[in-house]
């Protein structure tokens, strides 16, 4: 059992208010009552969109502590395994969830949407908004949104931190950059840009996979549509200069100009997909990549989530080591690799090896059990004492 005391009140900024942010300004709330935080948000609204969250190992048993695993329950992405596909439409291999938490398989058992169409936000609809309707009423919790970290400086013991929009400069305690992969606090506080790494990575979601690195991922949830995940990889980074640029303009129209070329020729309903993309309010890019840091704090700063370790989909959970060749035979380049893989999913997916799967699962699961990673009790804490 651990106890956290302070003699005097601790004032805490949050930069990034997706999962990570929210849930820490729970645990210090509950753990140190006398500490105020601030969550920061770039955007002016909150934004509840992006990939799926999955909750596997110890976080299952955090939210449970949290109160919020009913909620998470409530609304799971009612996905059922995966099929993969090929050309001709027709399901080639099935892989099913396991109705096991101790030993999820690829279809996790809490997978929650990240966000939800448009930009209209319920009552605890979606991942993000379960954990900001769990903190945003707290005493001293307090949400900033249309403001970002313009400094950040070490000052008399203390962080001063100077900001873009109408906050004036002011000292924290310590300042914990919970804003994501491109986290703007980890380039302020490190003075660089992280060691990146790109790689080429009915209710079951349909994958399908083309030459030249396109995947198509479609996916179905608990709100009566679908929604459409894909994906474009390749070793020559020079091939999506175009799409950086326009991440960077924040230039939607032609991000989604420049996929629509891409998918051309890719087969399946991939161009049928794109269209109705383009349609859609939550639309959204994002790189993906590693972030491998050797420090995850500098003073009274310090990253946490994706903006100090952020991984791949297809990396390990233990670690960010990727599976050697992994990348390369999950994103063929060329129609003798989309053979290949085909060939290895449709083996995979048989009766026998399904059989001895189940077998070495019971002793070695894919991705563990919620007793894996134990974490520590914590107790409230006081204003004095030992």
């Amino acid at each position: 059992m651990q106890c956290f005391c302070t003699q005097s009140p601790l004032n805490i900024l949050v930069p990034g208010s997706s999962i990570a942010g929210p849930c820490l300004a729970f645990w210090l709330h509950k753990l140190i009552p006398i500490c105020s935080i601030t969550i920061l948000e770039r955007s002016l609204v909150p934004r509840h969109h992006g990939q799926a969250v999955d909750l596997r190992l110890a976080f299952v048993p955090i939210v449970s502590k949290m109160g919020l695993l009913g909620a998470v329950r409530g609304k799971t992405t009612t996905e059922e395994g995966v099929q993969f596909v090929h050309a001709d439409c027709r399901t080639r291999a099935t892989f099913p969830s396991s109705g096991n938490i101790e030993a999820q398989s690829e279809t996790s058992e809490f997978e929650v949407l990240r966000g939800g169409g448009g930009l209209a936000r319920g009552s605890v609809h979606f991942a993000t908004a379960i954990f900001m309707d769990a903190t945003e009423n707290l005493e001293r919790v307090n949400y900033m949104f249309d403001e970002a970290i313009s400094s950040i400086k070490e000052e008399n013991d203390q962080i001063k931190v100077t900001f873009f929009n109408r906050l004036p400069p002011a000292h924290f305690d310590l300042v914990v950059g919970a804003d994501g992969m491109t986290s703007r606090t980890r380039h302020l506080v490190f003075g660089r840009r992280p060691n990146t790494q790109s790689y080429s990575p009915c209710h079951a979601p349909t994958r399908y996979t083309a030459p030249r690195g396109r995947l198509l991922l479609l996916r179905p949830n608990s709100y009566g549509n679908r929604r459409t995940y894909m994906v474009v990889t390749d070793s020559n980074l020079s091939r999506f200069e175009d799409i950086d640029e326009a991440m960077r303009k924040d230039d939607g129209k032609t991000q989604e100009a420049r996929f629509e070329k891409k998918s051309e020729g890719a087969g399946f309903v991939n161009e049928r997909c794109v269209r109705e993309t383009q349609k859609a309010g939550d639309y959204y890019v994002q790189q993906i990549a590693q972030v491998k840091m050797k420090s995850w704090s500098d003073g009274k700063a310090v990253l946490l989530s994706d903006a100090a370790y952020f991984p791949p989909p297809i990396s390990g959970v233990k670690a960010q080591r990727l599976i050697p060749g992994a990348s390369q035979v999950a994103n063929p380049q060329t129609e003798w690799g989309v053979w290949i893989f085909n060939k290895i999913t449709g083996v995979a997916s048989s009766a026998i090896v399904k059989g001895l799967g189940g077998v070495v699962g019971r002793f070695l699961t894919a991705f563990g059990g919620t007793a894996d990673f134990p974490f520590p009790e914590y107790v409230v804490s006081t204003t004095g004492g030992d």
